[in-house]
């Protein structure tokens, strides 16, 4: 009798305690938030479905969806920027944020509509945008740069130099700054004779695009290409719109505090 009154109490919290821990680790981790939305604009994971407005979260595996007119702009904690148009749809897909070394890696699935995509602070091999046609991910870049210090010999404008140089370089093998941005004809429509499946323009940086056949495209900052059937062919990117900063959250909203490194919810395709 005694017995049994003393067990119920440590069932009770052990129970309790595996369910706490099972809805914990079932919950998708957060990586983000909405910073400006103009309607419509939905995330959904599964069944569950949310309508977006400024500072809604953003969690791993959640698909993105526009309207004929919606736009979201989208702001992640590694300080990824993307750009949702009209009339899109993006899975984000995986999540891992690695600020001090090369595991991160940020894999979107976009299947129709137009994106605008502003690399964050990991390193470029971790972003990758994957569309029906073949991926856009930022290029590594083998072009050294120089910073500005006086050209005197002496100790402390050499060591000045070096310091810029060196850092300047980090940024540009992380991919810093690479802008991309991506056209996916809707698959539901007709196609028009001649028109691209896909369009990659890139605003900053450079980037590739790898078509299914495992070959890849460079893309040079000014430079975009119409994948077409198969066919890759390359433009000047003169309509391309200028260069903006990556979109600001509205006052009051900041991206949610993340450990450092997130689980993908998924694992990494084959």
């Amino acid at each position: 009798m005694y017995r049994c009154h003393g067990w119920t109490p440590a069932l009770l919290l052990t129970v309790l305690f595996a369910m706490q821990s099972r809805l914990s680790n079932d919950e998708p981790p957060k990586i983000g938030v909405a910073a400006s939305v103009r309607p419509n604009a939905e995330g959904a994971i599964g069944a569950n479905k949310q309508t977006l407005s400024p500072g809604s979260e953003l969690y791993a595996n959640e698909t993105v969806r526009t309207g004929n007119v919606g736009q979201a702009d989208l702001m992640f904690i590694d300080s990824t920027n993307l750009t949702v148009g009209p009339t899109s749809e993006v899975l984000l897909d995986q999540f891992v944020y690695d600020p001090t070394g090369s595991s991160g890696r940020v894999v979107m699935q976009a299947t129709r509509g137009a994106f605008r995509f502003v690399t964050g602070k990991q390193d470029h091999s971790a972003y990758q945008l994957k569309t029906p046609y073949g991926t856009a991910a930022p290029a590594q870049s083998h072009v050294l740069l120089y910073a500005y210090a006086p050209t005197d010999d002496s100790g402390k404008n050499a060591y000045a130099r070096s310091s810029a140089n060196s850092a300047l370089a980090q940024a540009v093998g992380r991919g810093a700054g690479t802008i991309v941005s991506v056209e996916i004809r809707d698959p539901t429509k007709p196609k028009e004779k001649g028109a691209c499946d896909v369009t990659v323009t890139v605003e900053q940086g450079e980037g590739e695009f790898t078509t299914p056949d495992q070959k890849r495209h460079r893309v040079r900052q000014g430079e975009k290409i119409c994948v077409a059937d198969g066919r890759v062919s390359y433009s000047s990117a003169a309509g391309a719109p200028p260069p903006g900063g990556p979109p600001s959250p509205p006052s009051g909203v900041t991206p949610p505090v993340i450990p450092p490194v997130i689980s993908p919810t998924r694992p990494a395709p084959g």
